[in-house]
């Protein structure tokens, strides 16, 4: 091989390095670029993703159920308290398939004292601590706490009929039964309200109903009510 053929091999072996190096930035250049469009497209995906459960929470809220709760007496027999549930908007909602109403305690015995061997304390847990139970057996009703009403249309009133606690057998003996009445006399009646409809999460709303009655006297109409819901 002559000078100038080596002169030519060595050109091209030189351009070729050139060319094989500037391939290889190219391509990693490439592949960051393509990083960075991943990237870019992931964070735009997230952010809508965000915006789009904004949005969905915003119509959530506005479509929070408005319910007006009343604590009354069956017209027939002024001894039965009952308590009614109406629907009053909001007029997008149009109706609930269903508002399951649960009777809280009206106080928290959590942290109460207890006597005994135990059984007092699966007693006292067992005791709905309040004015009044539902009344069993009755459609909708699925224990003394808990009632479910199905298919409540804007304006509508359905009716629960209600029925007063009894008290736990610590309050055995004359006047156990009387006693108990007296101390919840004046307490509230807590619910939790629970509202559900196809296509939507449910709501869970708190109502308070404030009692001023005494033992015996029946309940005048309307009676105690709360509304409770809408949207924020």
């Amino acid at each position: 091989m002559d000078i100038v053929e080596g002169s030519i091999a060595a050109s091209a072996s030189l351009f070729s390095g050139v060319a094989a190096v500037a391939a290889w930035r190219a391509a990693r250049q490439a592949n960051q670029n393509a990083r960075t469009a991943n990237d870019t497209a992931a964070a735009a995906r997230e952010i809508a993703e965000q915006v789009a459960k904004i949005e969905q929470d915003r119509h959530h809220r506005e479509l929070t159920p408005v319910l007006t709760v009343t604590l009354n007496r069956w017209r027939g027999d002024g001894r039965v308290p009952l308590l009614q549930v109406r629907l009053d908007g909001p007029q997008a909602l149009d109706h609930l398939d269903e508002v399951t109403i649960e009777i809280r305690d009206s106080r928290d015995l959590s942290e109460a004292p207890v006597l005994g061997d135990g059984r007092d304390v699966e007693e006292r847990n067992a005791t709905l601590w309040g004015p009044y139970r539902f009344r069993a057996g009755l459609p909708g009703v699925a224990d003394e706490r808990t009632a479910t009403l199905h298919g409540l249309r804007m304006d509508e009133v359905k009716p629960l009929a209600l029925e007063e606690t009894y008290p736990p057998s610590w309050y055995a003996g004359t006047g156990g039964v009387e006693r108990w009445r007296e101390e919840y006399a004046r307490e509230p009646f807590l619910l939790w309200v629970r509202c559900r409809t196809e296509g939507l999460a449910p709501w869970t709303l708190s109502a308070r109903l404030e009692r001023i009655q005494t033992p015996g006297v029946d309940l005048r109409s309307p009676g105690p009510q709360v509304t409770v819901g809408g949207g924020y």
